[in-house]
């Protein structure tokens, strides 16, 4: 029988894994740099498939055992459903890649233990990819370019993270006296450029966290009778170095330690009540994965203006929000598994009837148990699995680890049909997944007005071309939610340029069937609701068409208001149809009702035109009231206009596909 070598040549596998690695290190959530996701994704799959292959024609070599049958049972929860629901709140295809990247890279790694040297030369790329962010990351910050240190995508405590990730393992191979001093050397030297970057992170959930590994790695070293006393005095020097370099130099000072004041603390203790009560209201299967940016805008509190609100800063609140019980349960499992191996590793490394050869091999193993057990610390106060590539390093990782505990073990599957057959259906099903990905990505890209310019964008098409484009996808994606947007806000903009006309009743009964449809999809989006009420301004004669939803406008902008309250243009469309009405100081109060949510940050620049627009709109309504009720609230109300000013205008990707 060939030898799974030979199926799959080690090189070959090691040049995709690491091809995926670095696709992933390039990808943060929001980025249109996502496409890479799914090269990275189709890569990981690959080398899983090719690995299984057996020259049996009707077996296929599959890990077995209690871990990968958790991995197994993870993507199929994510992924199962998702290629099918992608886009709408019940499942986001591009957000169950992310959170299956940890399962996928735990699958991808045990197939990597059974190549010779392939793992060591994936890991070295790795680490090299790693120092590389490091060393441009220094640059960026001691030329005063960022305010603190950052990835390529990476915000500084993702990037803390995935540094610390590195700085574990390098601390095993410098205190291996065994390594080749060349080795030694070049871990430290890795070290010095890394806790550079590190420490301009200024990331205290990352430091605290290195800490708490630190003292774990040092005792663990200490119980098994390791020598660690002079190479942690040379590494303590050196970080105590780049510590003191960083605090010397630093072209933008440091960060504050009184967590009691610090806004960024409070924010985070803000959005974990708020994420706490939207699973309060789905508490048996969440909100849905990829919904947290959605659903956070219902539940944001007032004062919560900090963030962008785009992820929960706790992943084990932000996965019980989206995916309730059973998410959570399967991120906890991965820390069961990591605090067993850690544990087991532990022992072996203390237990010297052992080979020495086994027992080196359990401490560098448990650096990396350790350094996803820090994930898991971490994971507490900050979004760690929701990043790509700290999600694939932690899969990897703990092949890794369980190799070196118990090797890694591949049962024969019986397969009743020829190997070309079942090859071709895997094959097409990664296809098909990888390919709804891009194909979601890339309908964001060419729709969406909130995504920065691309060649594909036809955001400023005229919107009979807009609707047309959507329809093709929706084709293709029937629940694509950018799609769905597209045709609501282009048939409403068709109807009400063409009101009186026939063409116009036309447009109009498409958009309130795509508007009912965009509600059914996304749980009642506040974009939907406004394109509705957009809507009936100029056919109000549809009211009678909308039962069981509001028949009125003005009912309308108030949902979109109490759905997401951050929004401004909903406001000042409510308060011109007060005011058609005749209520200008009801109008008046509605406008200065949206100026609590005015210092949410990151808008978008449509956005910050629309504040523009309310801005304005109150200014000159206010002073309209003054002549009719010069009385304090209404003049204190128009200073609070005459103060205000739009917030800066940033591009802000959507939530994606």
């Amino acid at each position: 029988m060939p030898s799974l070598h030979r199926l799959c040549p080690g090189a070959l596998s090691a040049g995709l894994l690491l091809a995926a690695s670095a696709c992933a290190l390039l990808v943060m959530r929001l980025e249109p740099d996502l496409l890479l996701l799914a090269v990275g994704v189709t890569c990981l799959l690959s080398l899983i498939l090719a690995g299984s292959l057996r020259a049996d024609k009707y077996s296929w070599a599959l890990p077995w055992g209690p871990v990968p049958l958790l991995a197994v049972a993870q993507l199929v929860w994510l992924l199962g459903p998702a290629i099918w629901l992608s886009t709408t709140p019940q499942m986001s295809l591009w957000s169950g890649w992310l959170l299956a990247l940890l399962p996928l890279g735990y699958l991808a790694g045990t197939f990597l233990q059974r190549q010779p040297g392939a793992a060591y030369r994936v890991w070295a790329g790795i680490a090299l990819l790693i120092t590389l962010e490091a060393v441009f990351s220094n640059i960026r910050y001691f030329s005063g370019i960022t305010p603190r240190g950052i990835g390529t995508f990476l915000d500084p405590n993702a990037f803390g993270a995935l540094l610390y990730c590195l700085l574990l393992p390098a601390v095993a191979v410098y205190a291996d006296a065994d390594q080749p001093p060349l080795r030694r050397r070049l871990a430290l030297g890795a070290m010095a450029l890394v806790f550079l970057a590190f420490f301009s992170t200024q990331s205290r959930g990352a430091g605290g966290t290195l800490l708490l590994m630190s003292l774990l790695l040092a005792f663990a070293l200490r119980s098994a009778g390791v020598p660690v006393l002079r190479p942690a005095f040379t590494i303590a020097a050196t970080a105590l170095a780049c510590y003191v370099l960083v605090r010397v130099t630093s072209p933008n000072g440091t960060r504050t330690l009184d967590l009691a004041t610090d806004p960024s603390t409070l924010g985070r203790l803000m959005m974990w009540k708020s994420t706490w009560n939207a699973w309060l209201d789905h508490p048996w299967f969440g909100t849905g994965v990829g919904t947290y940016r959605l659903q956070y805008r219902h539940y944001r509190l007032p004062e919560e203006t900090g963030t962008t609100g785009d992820l929960a800063h706790c992943d084990y609140l932000q996965m019980l929000m989206e995916g309730g019980p059973i998410l959570l349960g399967f991120l906890l499992a991965w820390g069961v598994v990591t605090c067993w191996l850690g544990l087991s590793l532990f022992l072996r490394l203390r237990d010297t009837r052992q080979p020495m050869a086994a027992r080196k091999a359990a401490m560098h193993a448990l650096t990396l148990v350790l350094a996803v057990l820090g994930l898991f610390v971490h994971a507490t106060v900050n979004f760690i699995f929701y990043v790509a590539p700290l999600a694939l390093l932690a899969g990897l990782a703990l092949a890794q680890a369980q190799h070196a505990l118990s090797g890694t073990r591949l049962r024969a599957v019986r397969i009743p049909a020829n190997r070309r057959l079942v090859l071709a259906f895997a094959t097409l099903t990664v296809g098909v997944a990888t390919g709804a990905l891009v194909a979601d990505w890339t309908a964001s890209l060419m729709l969406s007005p909130w995504m920065p310019s691309t060649p594909l964008s036809v955001a400023s098409a005229p919107a009979e071309r807009r609707y047309q484009i959507a329809s093709y996808v929706i084709a293709l994606r029937p629940n694509n939610l950018v799609a769905q947007q597209t045709l609501v806000s282009s048939a409403t903009e068709l109807a009400l340029s063409r009101a009186g006309q026939a063409a116009g009743r036309t447009w109009a009964d498409l958009a309130l069937y795509d508007g009912k449809r965009l509600l059914e999809v996304s749980r009642e989006n506040a974009y939907g609701w406004e394109m509705l009420g957009r809507l009936l301004t100029g056919y109000p004669q549809l009211g009678v068409e909308m039962p069981p939803l509001p028949s009125r406008a003005e009912d309308l902008f108030r949902r979109a208001i109490d759905f997401y309250p951050a929004a401004p243009t909903p406001y000042r469309l409510l308060a011109g149809e007060l005011e058609k009405a005749g209520h200008p100081a009801d109008a008046l109060e509605v406008l200065h009702s949206a100026l609590t949510w005015r210092n949410i940050p990151t808008p978008t620049a449509a956005a910050n035109k629309s504040w523009i627009a309310l801005i304005d709109y109150g200014r000159a309504l206010s002073l309209k009231q003054l002549d009719t009720d010069p009385t304090p609230r209404v003049i204190a109300m128009a200073q609070d206009f005459g103060a205000a000013t739009a917030p800066p205008a940033t591009i802000e990707a959507t939530a994606g596909p």
